[in-house]
């Protein structure tokens, strides 16, 4: 749950660094793809559609454009 790893995050955004991630998962499920994505979000994590999008976007964070 989104929770649990918000609180988790504390020291990431004392050091300035970016937070990605991905969710998988449905609103069908217990807890709620949706409402998961908000959760992160409100905490400041960019929160990619995929795990390959979340890939690009940590590269480009970081100041490269792909893996070759």
């Amino acid at each position: 749950p989104a929770s649990q790893s918000v609180a988790s995050l504390e020291n990431c955004r004392r050091a300035d660094v970016d937070i990605i991630a991905s969710v998988t998962g449905t609103d069908e499920d217990p807890q709620q793809r949706s409402r998961q994505v908000e959760i992160l979000r409100q905490a400041g994590v960019v929160v990619a559609s995929s795990n390959a999008q979340a890939t690009q976007l940590a590269l480009r964070s970081v100041g490269l454009h792909s893996v070759t």
